[in-house]
């Protein structure tokens, strides 16, 4: 479930020593309980408390237990099959001595790992690396304060997922994703996850084959996101306040992009460049929301092969030559107010740094908000873009404005797509092939389909009405009348109302 992990269902104490909870499920139907099983410990797996004498966690199929701070070892090599490491929620584990480490050389023997938990470098050493394994998770993951990456991923197979993880104050990158050994599928798949405030980029991906599903890449240093390899696919990307740009495609071919919101950056939304002189070509960039970037919306090197649509280009001082289906909108045309709301308060930020009558807040507490209410929320330069020229992030300012990037609703912005839908052939590099319907988005949260965000046959997806990567909120509505998505059994759906 969401949210969830190996540490809701383990006992910490060391009284005697932790052990799994017991479980129970209940079947009901319209409220009347039909059967209650039994309470039980379902799984047999030995849960030990992790050595005090040696960092080696080498029991195969065991779950360690972080339940309080380890006096002597403050790290711990993963070395056996199947092992999981989980802190006890109410603490964060301080690594000064070489971080959390699976290195398996391709072993087996050294794969098939969990985990879990706060885990905090204090800039003394590595965060969380994975080097030469496969079939593994980092699951509900805190990493802050590495020397160096938050978390590396380097020359792995396939099978490796993070769900929830965070990486904050990274020395370098927060998450770095380098030669996946694979070549077909995908090797990594990041989900539902935060990289901020890191003195590099939020991601680095130096690898074929990799997935980012629902990122905030948020107050780095340096982009947003940083793709040096192709054939990875992106969707719900949330890439604000950066200091360069949003989202960087960096001399590289055939990746795919969809539902990008990228704001108050000090460079572009999106930039696609040239690197060695190798141009970037064949991306598929579309759906997105590009707003008040100090350098432009999007900068592109490739002119012929790269495909644009369904973009919002707001409050940037330059747009997008060669997008298509592409909305423009400056200050003098419409007020920033106009299309989206100011912001008075906000509930995940205390009162204490948050006045709601100046919408302040000081730069070195940036790190302390990485979310917001909404993941439509960023916060930005403290000056509005009032004029067409716009105001980036606030890393060097020594105050931030929260801003909205959902559309309200009635603007020149909404239900303006076509509704009628193509279907799209995506072709990775090495024939490898995509095909998903355009002005459409997979809903990657039902467990229906492969999860993706993009739509598919068989899968239920939302309706690209509006310009930009917001569709709307609320109840959906069915669409039933669309020949491509019926020929498809894609069950198409449309969100009626808007936050605004």
């Amino acid at each position: 479930k969401p949210g969830k992990g190996l540490s809701d269902l383990i006992q910490f104490s060391t009284t005697p020593s932790p052990a799994w909870k017991t479980n129970f499920v209940t079947i009901k139907n319209n409220g009347q309980t039909i059967k209650t099983t039994a309470s039980a410990i379902w799984w047999n797996n030995p849960v030990l408390l992790v050595p005090t004498d040696s960092p080696q966690l080498s029991e195969s199929n065991a779950i360690y237990v972080v339940v309080y701070q380890p006096i002597q070892i403050s790290h711990f090599n993963i070395a056996a099959k199947g092992v999981s490491l989980v802190v006890n929620p109410q603490i964060a584990l301080i690594t000064q001595n070489g971080g959390i480490k699976v290195d398996a050389n391709n072993d087996a023997n050294r794969a098939y790992f969990w985990i879990e938990g706060k885990f905090d470098a204090q800039h003394k050493d590595s965060g969380i690396t994975l080097n030469n394994t496969f079939y593994g998770r980092l699951n509900n993951v805190k990493i802050s304060n590495a020397n160096g990456n938050g978390i590396t991923i380097n020359n792995c197979m396939q099978g490796i997922i993070l769900n929830s993880v965070t990486a904050l104050n990274s020395d370098a990158n927060g998450l770095a994703i380098y030669n996946l050994l694979i070549t077909k599928g995908y090797g990594v798949t990041v989900s539902n996850s935060i990289f901020s405030n890191n003195a590099a980029s939020g991601v680095d991906l130096n690898t074929l084959y990799a997935q980012l599903l629902n990122i905030n890449a948020s107050s780095n240093k340096l982009n947003g996101i940083s793709i040096n390899t192709g054939n990875n696919m992106l969707s719900g990307i949330f890439a604000y306040n950066n200091g360069k740009s949003g989202i960087l495609i960096s001399g590289v071919h055939n990746n795919l992009l969809s539902s990008i919101t990228a704001t108050n950056n000090d460079e572009y939304g999106i930039s696609l460049v040239n690197s060695n002189s190798d141009v970037p070509s064949y991306n598929n960039i579309y759906v997105a929301t590009l707003a008040n970037n100090k350098s432009g919306a999007i900068h592109n090197e490739d002119t012929s092969s790269t495909k644009f649509g369904d973009i919002l280009s707001a409050y940037n001082d330059t747009a997008c030559s060669v997008c298509e289906n592409l909305l423009t909108i400056a200050s003098s045309d419409m007020p920033i107010g106009d299309l989206f709301s100011p912001v008075s308060s906000d509930s995940k930020v205390s009162g204490n740094d948050y006045n709601s009558t100046n919408q302040s807040i000081f730069i070195n507490k940036l790190s302390s908000y990485p979310t917001l209410e909404s993941p439509f929320r960023s916060w930005g330069s403290y000056t509005l873009p009032t004029t067409d020229t716009a105001t980036g992030s606030c890393l060097t300012d020594s105050q931030c404005k929260i801003y909205d990037w959902r559309l309200n609703a009635n603007t020149n912005a909404t239900n303006t797509i076509p509704t009628p839908l193509n279907t799209i052939d995506f072709n990775f590099a090495g024939g490898s092939k995509l095909t998903y319907l355009e002005n459409a988005v997979e809903i990657n949260t039902d467990a229906i389909g492969n999860n993706n965000g993009y739509c598919e046959q068989g899968e239920i997806c939302v309706l690209v009405t509006n310009y930009g990567s917001y569709q709307g909120e609320g109840n959906l509505s069915d669409i039933t009348d669309n020949a491509e998505a019926n020929n498809l059994n894609i069950t198409l759906k449309k969100y009626n109302t808007y936050a605004n």
